[in-house]
């Protein structure tokens, strides 16, 4: 589904919506794109089943925020964080899509994050 309110100058999205930038991708369940200037967009928020894949990774949870012009992509509940055989848990994570880092945070302070990381050589060792 599509909706479109000229008057705000806003794009909805309903129903498995995709954004595509080069080589990343947003998937979520919905969509709302914000272009002030009615052309070009400001942010994206998605909501419902986000998924961010990059050449370095994948990044899910239940909501988020694209800022375009500084290319920061914040994704909000239940955050998983996938690289290769590593994994990652918290609440938040903030990628920088122009850097290429990802800062991972905890629901509260005080809060936890979990991570799995597998070393290289047991990779090796397993084909």
């Amino acid at each position: 589904r599509f909706d479109a309110d000229q008057n705000s100058n806003t794009l909805i999205y309903t129903g498995n919506a995709v954004v595509r930038q080069g080589d990343v991708y947003l998937h979520t369940d919905r969509l709302k794109v914000v272009a002030p200037d009615g052309k070009t967009p400001d942010k994206i928020y998605a909501d419902g089943h986000v998924v961010l894949t990059t050449p370095n990774g994948t990044a899910t949870g239940a909501n988020g925020i694209y800022d375009v012009t500084p290319r920061i992509v914040t994704i909000r509940g239940h955050v998983v964080l996938v690289k290769d055989d590593n994994v990652m848990r918290g609440e938040t994570v903030v990628v920088d899509l122009v850097a290429g880092t990802a800062k991972m945070g905890a629901a509260e302070k005080g809060g936890r994050i979990q991570g799995l990381f597998t070393p290289k050589s047991l990779n090796n060792e397993k084909n």
